[in-house]
């Protein structure tokens, strides 16, 4: 039995609008300025700003008219600045698991090229895959793997050096690995079917920083011939739409990480 979700309520949503908009230009702006970019009315804008300006949430130049980024917003904030991206993301990720059915691992990025399993979260389905929270991967195995090196821009020939050493229990030909690699470049999202673990399908992508370093991997794990390949895409849309919301509301990227490196 499903239940519908809440409707959203207008006002919340237009200042929740507002306030990433003026976050993220760092400028003071006057109201015309500010309904023209968020494709609110003016006026709607106006008492959004008025209210925010009187919980300090933005603050207000009189002789400018401009508003920008109040004070208030560090009270909100700060205790998340602390906090690791991986709780931040947990209850996200689990919503999201949940809509689509799957199991999704989060991988944390390392600076030596490795991804660590932080913790995987699994929907209500009563067969799933198992992994193990710590495992420890080369940064280029799998689907996820394939998304990194599309994303850090190597080329052909440096991954072919790293490739002979990545072990797989089904390895793919490297002209097949490549690729996929290169369609990733395009779509932002690669999949593993199979050659990561036998009898295990992957769709995976990456959350990136600001300065498009890969950060936080997503994937979807689950049984070969679960889902056919048209589902499978779908998942791969999810998991790229849900890395896009980590990396503008956790690591504050304004752009599509799967194009900084084109």
């Amino acid at each position: 039995m499903t239940t519908d979700k809440p409707k959203p309520v207008p006002a919340i949503r237009n200042a929740a609008i507002i306030l990433r908009y003026l976050a993220h230009s760092g400028e003071s702006e006057g109201v015309t300025a500010i309904a023209r970019a968020t494709g609110l009315s003016v006026s709607s804008t106006f008492t959004i700003l008025r209210t925010l300006a009187g919980e300090e949430l933005v603050s207000f130049d009189p002789e400018t008219k401009t508003y920008r980024i109040g004070m208030g917003m560090i009270g909100l904030v700060s205790p998340l600045l602390a906090a690791d991206p991986f709780d931040i993301v947990r209850p996200t990720v689990a919503e999201v698991a949940d809509d689509l059915g799957v199991m999704i691992a989060l991988w944390q990025v390392t600076e030596d090229e490795h991804f660590i399993l932080r913790y995987s979260v699994v929907s209500r389905l009563p067969l799933f895959v198992s992994l193990r929270e710590g495992a420890r991967v080369p940064a280029y195995v799998g689907a996820v793997g394939r998304c990194y090196a599309a994303m850090t821009g190597i080329t052909e020939a440096a991954i072919r050096k790293k490739f002979d050493g990545i072990r797989w229990q089904n390895p793919p030909s490297f002209e097949d690995y490549w690729r996929d690699v290169e369609a990733c470049r395009n779509t932002g999202f690669a999949f593993d079917y199979g050659n990561l673990f036998t009898g295990a399908n992957f769709a995976a992508t990456l959350a990136c920083d600001q300065g498009g370093r890969p950060r936080i991997g997503l994937s979807s794990i689950s049984l070969a011939g679960q889902f056919t390949q048209d589902r499978m895409q779908d998942i791969a849309l999810r998991l790229k739409d849900l890395a896009r919301r980590i990396e503008a509301n956790v690591f504050g990227a304004t752009a599509p990480s799967d194009r900084r490196k084109q």
